[in-house]
Parts: C-alpha cells; structure tokens; sequence
C-alpha cells in the first residue's frame, strides 16, 4: 500500500504535498495497523491516546445502553476520522472493523508538541483539517439525535432516508448499513424494521435490495415535514 498515496486523498491532509507528508508522517509518528472484520479499533472504558484515520474497510461506532444491548452511533467509511473528540479520554464508545480494514493512526499531541518538529504553518493546517471533519461529524451527530426525536418507527425510517437522500443528491442511493446494522443505528428491532419497510413498500413508497433504496412518489412530502406535527 502507498501510504502517501492513500494520505494524498483524504481531507485529513488536504493542502498537503507528497514531499511534506514523507517528513510529517514520522514526525507525528503514524502508524499502520490492518484489523480483521469483527476485531476493536479500542473497546468502551479503554483509553483514547490516539486519532485513527480509515483507509480501507469499515468501522462502526457502537454504544452499549443499560439493557445491555449496543446501539450504532456511526459507520466510518475510508477517508473518514475518528476518536479526534475523545483524546486523553477514556472511550465512552466501542469501535468495531466492519471488514478487513486498515488505519492510519497517530496521537494527537504530536501535532502540538514542540519536538515534533513541525513548522506553525503545518501544525495549524492539521489541526484546521481535524476541526473541519469534526465539525462534520458533530453534524452527524445531530443528525441522529433528529432522527431518534421521532416515536414511530415509519418517521425513524422517513428521516433517515430524506438524510441520506440529501447526502447523495438522489432519490436513489445505498446506505452504509445492512438491516441489523440500520435497526441498530435507528433503536428498533429489526423485525419491525423490516416489516415497516415492507409495508412502505407495498404502499409504493419505496423500492429497495438489501441496502439501496429508491424513494417513489412523494414519500418526503408527505411524512418527513409534517413530522413534528404528528
């Protein structure tokens, strides 16, 4: 793999060249490490000294509730950060490799300590790139809390399809999530998830194979802003 090649594509390092990434990625000590489908990037409770950038795969963050039962919090895709929020802390969340992934990881202290050996100029370009991708993700966040504001689970559903919708600009898209994965992140069961899809589909609503979805007819108009009058 050509770690600075992989690097060169995300927004992590936006604005940087192929020659600075050769000095930085030592001097903050990055490393690469491959985790297999079902291993932990870290577990809930352990502590959190590193920022971890995916390459390839999949990680999901899950939280678990006092039933015991964990709920989906978010599904990284390559490119994406995580853990940038949690530095210094203990994880309040378990992050799980959803394939064969590999991460790009590094702590963070480094991009601020003075024998890193990073110019002012690079320093505050890496840390304007971690703001702008956690500011994303707090927006993913919010994101979901909007979604699990709705009771029923029609609206849960609703939501979250005119989300990523707007995401793709398209009536028609994939979600990240297979359907134990999706019940999780919307906290309902999965048989009344697929039963309510099911239905939804019947009313020709909406189309859908395993995880792409096609939006028919005026599914937004008609459940997603009335919600908050229902």
């Amino acid at each position: 793999m050509d770690i600075i090649a992989c690097c060169l594509k995300t927004e992590l390092f936006r604005g940087f060249s192929a020659d600075e990434l050769q000095e930085l990625l030592p001097t903050i000590q990055a490393g690469i490490r491959k985790y297999h489908k079902g291993e932990a990037f870290v577990r809930a409770g352990a502590p959190v000294t590193s920022v971890g950038l995916l390459f390839s795969g999949g990680m999901t963050t899950l939280k678990k509730d006092s039933s015991g039962n964990f709920n989906l919090i978010k599904y990284s895709s390559p490119g994406d950060l995580f853990f940038a929020y949690f530095s210094f802390q203990s994880s309040p969340v378990t992050v799980v490799s959803t394939a064969e992934s590999v991460v790009l990881s590094f702590p963070v202290y480094r991009i601020m300590s003075k024998n890193a050996s990073l110019t002012d100029n690079q320093s505050a370009r890496l840390l304007g790139n971690i703001l702008q991708l956690t500011s994303e993700e707090s927006l993913l966040y919010l994101q979901k809390v909007e979604t699990l504001s709705y009771r029923s689970v029609r609206n849960r559903i609703c939501n979250y399809l005119y989300q990523m919708s707007v995401k793709h600009s398209n009536q028609s898209f994939s979600v990240p999530f297979n359907r134990e994965q999706m019940a999780q992140y919307l906290c309902v069961d999965r048989s009344v998830l697929s039963k309510e899809l099911g239905k939804m589909r019947k009313e020709g609503l909406i189309q859908f194979e395993r995880n792409h979805f096609e939006i028919l007819n005026d599914l937004f108009s008609k459940f997603v802003f009335p919600l908050r009058k229902i």
